[in-house]
């Protein structure tokens, strides 16, 4: 008899527990309405626009995605990513917004291994430290970065650079969420509906001559701003390559890191590449 009423009590706690799950999904879901995708574009501008300006330091992970399987074979099971840990890499990053993004890599010993001073939508320079190790752009970027301009033809240029459309939109249902879907099913932004950040970016890249899927996910907001993700996961065909870690960040005296990285590698920037070195400081 105690058996019994033991699991007379069990069955009314789990109902009350469903009860429950269906109330919370379904507010989450109400919150989810469907508008337009430039409304959903002009959202995601207009809730970071405090992000004028600010410095990372973060810690990139390096992951082998073919560490058990070839690229190009389909996987049914969930693999255990496997780190390089001799290719982790460390970088000094200074953001102000629409102007100018200088990231500064180094190894673990804090050697340099490549500078990047790029002004947003001018000249840029890049140089790499070491024939044994080469970085692209493209390698040392911080996904998302764009989200923080203020001009929003800027932001669907860079998401037609990345193949998706900022005119399709659709509500997808993850998890006990309902989130908005920007663009194709293959090339996408998926956007919390509640406060709009953008939660992760589906793209497609090619890799000798095939096209893998591509997933970048931010998780982890800072507690300051709520708007900078503290992790962020890069996926190629659902395996893990590369996972950065913001180990800290300011919003205060920006100029001043931006001078001190800039003085530090200023001899190495030939004339003939025509960058300022000068910003209006995120006006």
């Amino acid at each position: 008899m105690m058996i019994l009423s033991k699991l007379k009590e069990f069955q009314h706690y789990l109902v009350l527990f469903l009860v429950f799950l269906f109330i919370f999904s379904g507010a989450k879901e109400s919150c989810a309405k469907l508008i337009e995708a430039e409304s959903i574009l002009n959202q995601i501008i207009e809730n970071n626009t405090s992000m004028s300006q600010f410095y990372l330091e973060v810690k990139v992970g390096v992951f082998d995605p073919e560490s058990f399987f070839p690229l190009d074979e389909k996987i049914e099971d969930k693999l255990f990513p496997y780190e390089i840990i001799e290719k982790a890499f460390f970088q000094n990053i200074v953001f102000i917004r629409d102007e100018l993004l200088l990231i500064e890599t180094l190894d673990s010993g804090g050697k340099p291994l490549h500078i990047l001073i790029q002004e947003i939508g001018g000249k840029s320079f890049a140089y790499n430290f070491s024939e044994n190790r080469l970085f692209s752009t493209e390698d040392i970027l911080l996904p998302g970065t764009f989200f923080y301009t203020k001009h929003i033809s800027f932001l669907k240029k860079r998401l037609n650079d990345l193949g998706i459309s900022p005119i399709g939109v659709k509500i997808e249902h993850q998890d006990l969420y309902n989130v908005y879907q920007l663009g194709s099913d293959s090339e996408n932004l998926l956007v919390d509906p509640d406060d709009f950040k953008v939660l992760e970016i589906n793209y497609q890249v090619q890799i000798l001559g095939r096209y893998y899927p591509i997933k970048a996910s931010f998780s982890n907001w800072d507690r300051k701003s709520k708007r900078i993700p503290q992790t962020t996961t890069m996926q190629i065909n659902s395996r893990i390559f590369k996972e950065i870690s913001v180990v800290h960040l300011e919003f205060d005296r920006i100029y001043q890191k931006k001078n001190s990285l800039l003085n530090k590698y200023r001899d190495l920037i030939p004339p003939s590449s025509s960058v300022s070195l000068i910003t209006s400081y995120a006006r």
